[in-house]
């Protein structure tokens, strides 16, 4: 059984961890009994002394492996240096060589002489002066051994619990065995039984490695990786039974430990309803409300395949998002706020350039009516009254207008182009200039996103009111083409044109209005135009955020 486990370890050495020290152990538990059996089917002294001396090797060895498996396991590594290893190697090589060299000194056994009252026959022996250090040193390695897997049992969690248990019993049952022999305190005096009950030790590491995957995982490793990051780890096997939880994960979804693991995650409605399935890898967010307020997460589903690319189950990665996302509401809100101010101060300029010059002239033209009216010049009063009358009609139209430019056209409930080819309708009927509106087959289809949508609707409204104002008789085209990395967009039209080197943006707030919001939207805005030869005004807008559940057609 030992042989078969060592060469079990060896075929999967590649997928286990702690195997060289577990092959180790085997090994030497294995040359323990192999060589008991030889020494006891022995007919003569000398042969039952040969085998005698080299079970000894197996016995002390073992106490050796034991210990380095366990230190491997719990994640004492650091003390298997070279050093320390090569230091009890040589201790032990000495009592080795005092084992085989018994006949000359008697140091560990003498006295020596052959009892053939009953089958098998066994050596009868004393134990000399250096045999007790020898005894002192193989079981300090055992207790130690002993000690730190009994601390693994009564401290570690449900799932590693098993696992040093299995180690516990397996070095108890061999160490307990041989000290109650050479104590004689053994039922059966005649011989040493500990070598056959190695088969017992075998059968319960056997149940730890294929039932509690005692090979599979060292548990400080798994503490140090698993327990001490902030996300949220919950490992189901391919049964859909919990197997392993960390300490994020029970805090975040406020569950106990011994409550989950080794249930079924469908017995479990709770835990259930927060573990969505999902595309493998993708994030995806859920709302977690306790008694005293509520949380945001974000769980990934990752599935685990064996060696052979079967599934083992599927792993769940929880991140807590609860800050960032308050702090994204709370950044929308600023945004929101801001963009408010900007309205406001672009509302206020608009207001400072045509209500506040409308009724300056308007204070102005009264004045003038009423000091004609007081000089008996009717006719004059008469005129300039006439021209308070269209001035006030064209202003009344103006501000309609401006009216109507604030609310703009909502893109929410239409697609973009839709919404523009509407703007674009009423202002040909209003003002008789032909705008022609041609979109590149390559533009996508989620084209533009709402917020840009939006700016880009006041952008050309801005634009068109300006070929109205000082164009003059001309056609308006816009067109959207696909580039590499960006979309252009460019309103052009055949009119007046202007020189852009003497505009200086004082006189003015159109085209710097324009700008910023190009600006708000991360686009870049180029204006050409000369006199006589008409305006063509280029926007660059990067690719980015869209929204793809949207057709701009």
């Amino acid at each position: 059984m030992l042989l078969f486990l060592a060469v079990y370890a060896f075929l999967n050495r590649h997928n286990l961890v702690v195997v060289n020290e577990f092959i180790f152990t085997a090994l030497a538990g294995a040359w323990w009994t192999f060589c008991q059996a030889f020494e006891l089917m022995a007919l003569t002294l000398p042969v039952k002394l040969f085998w005698a001396n080299l079970l000894y090797i197996g016995a002390g060895l073992t106490a050796l492996a034991y210990l380095m498996l366990t230190l491997r396991h719990t994640g004492y590594d650091k003390l298997l240096t070279k050093r320390n290893i090569t230091v009890v190697l040589f201790i032990y090589a000495l009592f080795f060589f005092l084992f085989f060299t018994d006949s000359y000194h008697g140091l560990m056994r003498t006295n020596f002489s052959l009892d053939t009252s009953a089958v098998p026959f066994i050596i009868e022996k004393d134990y000399g002066m250096l045999f007790p250090l020898y005894m002192l040193f193989t079981y300090s390695l055992n207790f130690t051994t002993i000690i730190i897997l009994f601390v693994m049992v009564i401290k570690r969690d449900f799932m590693y619990r098993k696992q040093a248990a299995a180690l516990l019993t397996g070095v108890s049952i061999t160490a307990i065995s041989n000290l109650a022999y050479i104590l004689g305190l053994s039922p059966v005096n005649r011989f040493e039984i500990t070598p056959a009950l190695f088969w017992f030790s075998a059968l319960i590491i056997s149940w730890g490695i294929f039932g509690h995957k005692l090979l599979n995982v060292m548990p400080i490793a798994r503490d140090m990786l698993v327990e001490r990051i902030r996300s949220g780890i919950i490992v189901v096997d391919s049964n859909d039974v919990l197997v392993d939880i960390n300490g994020a994960a029970l805090q975040m979804l406020e569950l106990q430990k011994a409550e989950v693991v080794g249930h079924k995650v469908s017995n479990l409605p709770s835990l259930a309803l927060n573990l969505p399935a999902g595309e493998s890898g993708k994030p995806i967010p859920i709302t977690y409300s306790s008694a005293e307020k509520e949380y945001f997460y974000e769980i990934k589903r990752h599935p685990l395949e064996d060696n052979k690319g079967r599934k083992a189950g599927t792993l769940w990665v929880i991140d807590d998002i609860t800050e960032r996302q308050r702090n994204t509401a709370m950044i929308v809100q600023q945004e929101k706020t801001l963009s408010v101010m900007r309205e406001r101060e672009k509302f206020g300029r608009t207001l400072h350039d045509g209500l506040g010059q409308m009724f300056g002239y308007f204070n102005t033209q009264g004045q003038a009516v009423r000091e004609y009216m007081l000089q008996g010049e009717k006719e004059k009063a008469l005129q300039h009254l006439s021209d308070l009358i269209a001035v006030s009609r064209e202003h009344h139209h103006n501000v309609r207008e401006h009216i109507s430019e604030i609310r703009g056209v909502s893109v929410e409930n239409k697609s973009f182009s839709a919404a523009l080819k509407q703007y674009a309708a009423g202002f040909v009927e209003k003002y008789s200039i032909p705008v022609e509106i041609n979109f590149d087959k390559q533009i996508p289809v989620n084209f533009p996103h709402d917020a840009a949508g939006v700016e880009l609707i006041k952008i050309i409204q801005e634009a068109l009111k300006n070929v109205q104002k000082h164009a003059g008789t001309c056609s308006v085209k816009i067109s959207f083409n696909k580039k590499k990395g960006f979309t252009e967009l460019s309103i052009s039209d055949n009119g007046a044109g202007f020189d852009p080197l003497g505009y200086d943006g004082k006189d003015s707030y159109g085209l710097s209005i324009m700008r910023e919001r190009a600006a708000e939207i991360g686009a870049s805005m180029e204006i050409n135009s000369q006199i006589g030869k008409g305006t063509r005004i280029i926007l660059l807008i990067r690719d980015g955020d869209v929204n793809a559940d949207r057709d701009c057609r």
